[in-house]
């Protein structure tokens, strides 16, 4: 198996903060966002971080820092440097890397307070796995992916609803079995940079299934949740 850390996206919506650093490579406490996510990461399992051109730099300095071998994917190697979307970040590492394995996927700007250890353990090897958290109330669940469960299955996951009739939203937490790589391929050509909707597409052609994430989970996305977490991190540690 192997573990696909999404760190490509260019920060547009962390104004300043996200001009020169990637939102995973923010430091937090006494560490870096994504630090959070790789310690939690099983010894056994291969990662990969896929990041862009801009931010090739900061990733190579930060992997030499590293204790323990991650393979870094350049999106673009030799195009534009624009951004090719979340979405064909995940197709073109599967390509690039000629990934067979399951993979499970993670965006590099999700923070979750008891990491991510036990979803590799739920993942059973078979169906799409998606973390998925109970924000609580439906109004808080707006600018999310909503998901609807029933009998135990994603029946479907609807963006950022003006009426969300729930209050679970999909995370960037995902676990792909290796028969549905090319449903990820098809949705490409669709739509580059959408992770819910390939979440969508796939209920439409798989059994999706939901892994409840245990503590806090915050998407480290704007300004205002990470001034919120640095005060949190200043006082207190959630590792």
């Amino acid at each position: 198996m192997k573990c696909l850390i999404l760190a490509g996206g260019l920060g547009l919506r962390m104004g300043e903060l996200g001009e020169e650093v990637a939102k995973p490579l923010l430091p937090l406490g006494s560490k870096l966002v994504i630090d959070y996510i790789v310690e939690s990461i099983p010894e056994a399992i291969d990662i990969i971080v896929s990041t862009n051109q801009k931010f090739e730099f900061g990733f190579r300095n930060w992997l030499v820092e590293q204790d323990r071998e991650i393979d870094l994917v350049i999106e673009n190697p030799v195009g534009d440097g624009d951004k090719i979307g979340a979405c064909s970040a995940i197709d073109f590492a599967i390509r690039y890397r000629d990934i067979t394995e399951n993979l499970v996927v993670i965006g590099g700007d999700n923070l979750f307070t008891t990491g991510v250890a036990d979803f590799f353990k739920a993942y059973n090897r078979e169906y799409p796995l998606v973390g998925v958290y109970d924000v609580k109330d439906p109004r808080a669940a707006r600018g999310f992916g909503v998901i609807t469960i029933e009998e135990g299955r994603i029946v479907s996951l609807v963006e950022k609803p003006a009426h969300p009739e729930s209050s679970i939203i999909a995370t960037a937490c995902y676990a792909f079995p290796p028969r549905v790589f090319h449903h990820i391929a098809d949705f490409c050509s669709i739509r580059q940079d959408n992770l819910g909707g390939l979440v969508a597409y796939l209920v439409d052609k798989e059994g999706v299934y939901p892994y409840y994430i245990e503590g806090e989970w915050f998407d480290v996305g704007t300004p205002d949740v990470y001034k919120c977490l640095q005060r949190r991190y200043s006082s207190t540690h959630l590792d």
